[in-house]
């Protein structure tokens, strides 16, 4: 893909610019600010603004998720307590963008959150990297189609800093690709599971993308069961809970089931947090039964597709494994990327 010129629109918002800071300010720091009008400072009687201010040139890209209205810039020093420098907008976006971003001098670590063009003072409350770091993203504010976006870098203390920002939703997508039955040997054999319900439970609802001490979701929906009414309080409660696929035989079903959830890197393996797990519900003959399919441990920003083989009466419970066999799973991992029109997004 060609890189692109274009910078989009930048938003200055003076915001911490006290007069006891501003009168430390130089001469040449003003010109800065009147030529591009991306800087603020919130500096402490500690760190007074550098004499040179330097732009930094940010090439900025994320998958082919439909393209963010803006973005929030975030320049932090690096030492503690890490307290924000500058900050700026950028809207009017492309695809791939390049733009320019204008810093005290010396190393910084820049954070990139996708965000709405005119909407600065959402951060008036922020100082440092770590009031940032307790922003919480929550599945009452995603959408899928335009989920929220994240990145962050360092930047080297060199005159001409470059550096390549890539940014990632914090979701992750779960796609059931295909279905198929086969009870042979069973004395339930011939008969088709009719799935009714699809659903994702122990799935994460929040998550602190920033939080270097979290990993993973911070709090949970679906907890050990389906929990209707909270999931349809949701803006989009497609996320975790569908129709199911209907009658599942031998023959295999292609679908395209999309779920979406936080990350979650949780396993069997690992004590004391809860697996995501892929639901089925449904009869077989008069018999309700579930299919609970644990999750991998799962990464944002990517997309989960499931193949599945039922060959035995399920669970009584959602959550509770079915026996050894069960279910096969062929699960393949793959990047969050726009396929073929025919296809699903990711």
């Amino acid at each position: 893909m060609d890189r692109r010129s274009k910078t989009g629109r930048i938003s200055f918002f003076a915001y911490l610019f006290y007069p006891h800071i501003a009168s430390r300010i130089s001469v040449a720091i003003l010109a800065a600010i009147l030529q591009l009008p991306a800087f603020f400072s919130s500096c402490t009687e500690e760190e007074k603004p550098s004499p040179v201010h330097t732009k930094a040139q940010i090439y900025i890209q994320w998958s082919e998720i439909p393209t963010p209205e803006a973005l929030d810039l975030f320049f932090f020093f690096t030492e503690e307590p890490m307290r924000l420098d500058a900050y700026q907008q950028v809207s009017g976006l492309d695809r791939e963008l390049f733009t320019y971003a204008l810093s005290g001098n010396g190393p910084r670590r820049l954070v990139a959150l996708s965000g709405m063009a005119g909407d600065i003072y959402t951060w008036a409350d922020i100082q440092t990297y770590g009031s940032l770091g307790k922003l919480r993203f929550s599945l009452n504010d995603e959408d899928p189609e335009r989920p929220h976006l994240v990145g962050e870098t360092l930047l080297e203390e060199a005159q001409s800093r470059q550096t390549r920002l890539t940014l990632l939703p914090m979701l992750c997508a779960i796609r059931i690709r295909s279905v198929a039955a086969d009870f042979s040997g069973h004395p339930y054999a011939g008969n088709p599971f009719l799935n009714n319900k699809l659903f994702l439970i122990n799935a994460g609802m929040e998550c602190m993308p920033l939080d270097e001490e979290t990993h993973g979701p911070v709090s949970w929906i679906n907890l050990g069961s389906l929990d209707s009414l909270a999931v349809e309080r949701l803006p989009h409660p497609e996320m975790l809970l569908q129709e199911g696929i209907g009658e599942v035989g031998t023959k295999r079903i292609y679908t395209d089931k999309l779920f979406y959830c936080y990350a979650n890197p949780a396993t069997e393996d690992q004590p004391g947090r809860p697996v995501t797990r892929m639901v089925l519900e449904g009869h077989i003959g008069p018999v309700t039964c579930y299919y609970p399919v644990n999750l991998p441990g799962m990464e944002p920003g990517r997309c989960y597709q499931l193949d599945l083989t039922l060959t035995r009466m399920g669970s009584p419970d959602p959550d509770i494994p079915v026996e050894s066999g069960t279910v096969i799973v062929e699960a393949e991992t793959v990047p969050w990327v726009r396929q073929d029109p025919e296809t699903l997004l990711f």
